[in-house]
């Protein structure tokens, strides 16, 4: 399945977050997820947001890839994974 939305997509990080050497792609979108599609563009896995996603980092915390995505709107959220 390639991923496909209806929303606007706000942001976007390349990063191999399940560490098996290809780079997966983690979007922000205005449908509040946050997604995480394989190289192939198949959804790897996706989280419901309180609202829009803005912002993403992503990087090695704890020697495993870890990504933290920031919400926009009265009730601003940070959310880790």
């Amino acid at each position: 399945m390639e991923f496909c939305y209806r929303r606007g997509v706000n942001v976007v990080k390349a990063f191999d977050i399940d560490l098996d050497g290809h780079i997966e792609v983690v979007a922000g979108s205005d449908d509040q997820y946050v997604y995480a599609l394989e190289s192939n563009g198949s959804c790897f896995w996706k989280f419901f947001t309180i609202d829009n996603v803005m912002h993403i980092k992503i990087g090695n915390i704890t020697y495993s890839p870890s990504i933290v995505a920031i919400t926009f709107g009265p009730n601003s959220v940070v959310y880790a994974f």
